[in-house]
């Protein structure tokens, strides 16, 4: 199986992140995905905005340039990792953190969640 933009473009700027996979699955961008969100969580929490934003901003350009199957793979594996652990008191800060593009996806998929 190829690997996908997705899994390419996590691994190749996050490799610290991302846990390597033994054989590439149809499941792999989804599980590098949640893997991203859930970086990106703790590192809130350890107020690094400046990777976190790094972050977003990767996942903004995969969802602005990536087909219709990534961007409801970025919605439904990362956003969605993200908007269930969401905090109304930090809601505010994260959404600062995020490129215009991802952040209505995201408050779209707060909203729907």
């Amino acid at each position: 199986m190829m690997e996908s933009k997705i899994q390419f473009v996590l691994t190749d700027c996050f490799p610290e992140v991302l846990k390597e996979e033994t054989e590439l699955s149809e499941h792999t961008k989804y599980i590098r995905l949640r893997q991203c969100a859930l970086y990106a969580l703790k590192l809130m929490q350890q107020k690094k905005s400046d990777t976190v934003r790094e972050i977003f901003e990767t996942a903004d350009n995969l969802y602005q340039f990536g087909s219709l199957h990534d961007r409801n793979a970025i919605e439904n594996e990362f956003l969605h990792v993200l908007a269930q652990e969401e905090k109304t008191m930090l809601l505010q800060d994260h959404l600062k953190l995020m490129p215009k593009t991802l952040k209505s996806v995201y408050i779209k998929t707060i909203l729907e969640n």
